[in-house]
């Protein structure tokens, strides 16, 4: 089980803690742990066992339930029903919104305190029953000038959330873009490098045509890759924390999301983005790589085997021209694959322009300092609980449009990137056990 293997791989790496230590901090040397995950391809046997040894490998169960693990339960609504979810706490941004929040909630009580202690002058406030000092007076004649800072502002935030919620969306886009090649790519390939033997086996009757067992291999080893490049564009996206005290902690999560579909070796480079001054796989020292184009750059490499493969005892084998167009259909998909990641990469690495958002949250600020004390003055404190609520709506849009604008972490407005995983590994599995 994944369990048992990650126990083992932790106590190999402990075991190598004066190493890990040094790879830290003085970048010495790299974690090499045990070979303790066994790719299909390596454990070799018939073309029916190796099948379904790789269907096993894709399909593992502690390996996909890791990759649920990872994300958390998107809250659900009821788009009909105008109250689903309206008055639930869950799955609001409240922590970035409770900070400012209470600021104007003293601010409003300090002041509303203050007003009462100041000395009365002849102006009487009706709102309040009673007569104001001089300086609740001059706020409380601002009013007027207060309020129409709201229009700009208004534009201000619905132009952010507009922006945020494109993101998401385009995010959402290039995931789905990401699960339907990664679909149609496995059949295409599927399809193109075994045809030649089915139909030779529908016409002979044999159980197994000529270096069969060599194709199989090769699709084996591509389904596997293509499996392992959605985890690596989660781990990407969603980085561990590697640290002295959670390094092999950390490693073995992501190791065991990958399990047997890569070696140890390719799973160092999937991980971890930078070489030591060995030229080992190492998370510091100098960034080589994006881990996600290790899988995409492997699987340009499988193209070629798979369109120009060389079919020995089949009655007819692929012409030239077919093998040119498969290759060419299958490099096409890669790229899209690389597109789709690109596109979530930006999205994640490009927020909006820091003097937009600066402006926004000034202005917000300033808006609501100024209406706070300027209600409190006209009303007095039996304002405070409406204020809380102008104030809550207000800096809710800035929270809301901050929640959607990164998609890729681990709240429940976010992307299920462990379900991205788990999604093309059963469609991968489907297409080997269907296609094949």
């Amino acid at each position: 089980m994944c369990s048992d293997s990650a126990s083992e791989l932790r106590i190999s790496l402990n075991s190598r803690s004066s190493s890990r230590t040094s790879l830290i901090n003085n970048d010495a040397s790299a974690i090499r742990p045990l070979a303790i995950y066994q790719t299909a391809s390596e454990a070799g046997g018939g073309r029916g066992s190796l099948l379904q040894g790789t269907l096993e490998v894709i399909l593992d169960p502690a390996r996909l339930e890791a990759l649920s693990s990872c994300d958390r339960d998107v809250l659900t609504y009821d788009s009909y029903n105008f109250f689903s979810r309206m008055f639930s706490i869950r799955g609001r941004n409240t922590r970035m919104v409770l900070a400012p929040l209470i600021s104007l909630f003293l601010w409003g009580l300090v002041w509303s305190l203050l007003f009462l202690r100041l000395e009365s002058s002849s102006y009487y406030n009706e709102n309040v029953s009673r007569y104001v000092s001089t300086t609740q007076h001059f706020f409380e004649a601002k009013d007027n000038l207060i309020t129409p800072l709201l229009t700009p502002l208004s534009f201000l935030l619905t132009f952010r959330l507009a922006r945020s919620a494109v993101r998401f969306w385009d995010a959402r886009a290039a995931m789905g873009k990401l699960i339907e090649i990664c679909r149609s790519n496995m059949a295409d390939v599927a399809v193109g490098l075994m045809s030649p033997f089915r139909r030779t086996r529908s016409k002979l009757g044999d159980e197994q045509v000529g270096n069969e067992q060599e194709a199989m291999e090769l699709l084996c080893e591509y389904s596997q890759w293509l499996a392992a490049f959605p985890i690596a564009t989660k781990h990407y996206l969603r980085p561990e924390t590697f640290t002295t005290k959670n390094y092999s902690k950390a490693y073995a999560k992501q190791r065991c999301e990958y399990g047997r579909l890569v070696s140890d070796v390719d799973a160092q480079k999937m991980i971890f983005e930078c070489e030591n001054s060995f030229g080992e796989a190492s998370k510091v020292g100098v960034r080589v790589r994006d881990p996600p184009l290790v899988s995409l750059n492997r699987l340009h490499q499988l193209a070629w085997d798979v369109a120009y493969f060389e079919y020995e005892g089949v009655t007819k084998a692929p012409t030239p021209h077919a093998q040119s167009i498969l290759f060419s259909r299958i490099t096409d998909q890669i790229n899209v694959l690389c597109g789709s990641y690109g596109t979530m990469e930006r999205i994640s690495l490009t927020p909006l322009p820091m003097v937009y958002v600066v402006h926004l949250r000034s202005m917000t600020l300033l808006y609501l300092t100024l209406q706070n004390l300027s209600s409190v003055a006209k009303y007095g404190w039996t304002s405070l609980p409406l204020l809380v609520l102008l104030n809550w709506a207000l800096l809710g849009v800035e929270a809301s449009a901050v929640e959607c604008e990164k998609p890729f972490g681990i709240s429940r407005n976010h992307l299920l990137l462990g379900k991205m995983g788990k999604t093309v590994a059963t469609n991968i599995g489907q297409a080997l056990r269907e296609l094949t």
